[in-house]
Formats: structure tokens, sequence, C-alpha cells
């Protein structure tokens, strides 16, 4: 293969490659966007769990449970997409 196709190959690579960055750079700051709301969720659900959790109402104690449950579940879930 001639040396200009050789350029011309790379040249054609480097141009994808620029793309598939950004287009993958785009993604990861999105990515870690939409993780720091859904953390910020959690936290809030969390908060309200604790409320619940210190609560002497036995019908506020039993949405706790499910909630605490719930809320398990989602972080389980969260921590595999990290």
């Amino acid at each position: 293969m001639s040396t200009k196709k050789l350029r011309d190959e790379l040249a054609r690579d480097v141009d994808e490659l620029v793309g598939l960055r950004d287009e993958v750079r785009l993604k990861v700051h999105l990515a870690s966007l939409d993780a720091k709301a859904t953390w910020k969720e959690l936290e809030e659900r969390f908060t309200t769990l604790q409320e619940h959790a210190s609560s002497h109402k036995d019908e506020i104690v039993e949405n706790g449970v499910q909630l605490a449950r719930d809320i398990r579940k989602a972080i389980h879930k969260f921590r595999q997409t990290l």
C-alpha cells in the first residue's frame, strides 16, 4: 500500500475516532449527571425512611418497612450501574 493511501486511511480512522470519542465523552458526562440525580433522590428517600423509623405510629412504621425494602432494591440496582 502506498504512503498516500496509508495517510488517507489513517486520516479517516482519526476522524472516526474523534467522533466516537466525543460521543462517548458526552454520554459519560450525561451518565454522571443522571447518577447524581438518582443518588440525590435516594438520599431524600433515605431521610424519609429515618423519619419513619423514629415515629411511634404503627402505620408510619409499617410504611417505613416497605420504604426500606424499596430503597434497598434501588440502592443495589444503582450500585450495579456504577
